[in-house]
């Protein structure tokens, strides 16, 4: 069987260059300090990326989607092109970005 994998990898690769666009766009000039209280504890933080997580949800998700998509390709009796996807999931998976499918 011959398979036409390009409109996948063309996906992948446009998520890909959303998710890094979104995240050069949240680079600051300097690093920033926020203080933001967790469990009822005051935690300060220095970053320098400032990024709504929902701007990168759902680029993020479609580029892993196209992986979990290759990992379960494979040839019969070819063993350099076999089903990963169980292999991953055993060693953890692919985490979901921002937890929330978790």
């Amino acid at each position: 069987m011959t398979v036409n994998l390009n409109n996948m990898r063309k996906q992948a690769a446009y998520s890909l260059d959303k998710v890094i666009k979104t995240l050069n766009d949240g680079i600051m000039q300097g690093k920033e300090f926020s203080l933001t209280t967790i469990e009822d504890k005051d935690k300060w933080f220095e970053g320098n990326l400032l990024v709504s997580t929902d701007a990168l949800e759902s680029d993020i998700e479609q580029l892993r989607a196209c992986i979990w998509t290759m990992l379960c390709m494979y040839e019969e009796n070819n063993p350099d092109f076999k089903d990963l996807s169980d292999e991953i999931f055993e060693n953890g998976g692919i985490a979901h970005f921002n937890n929330k499918q978790s």
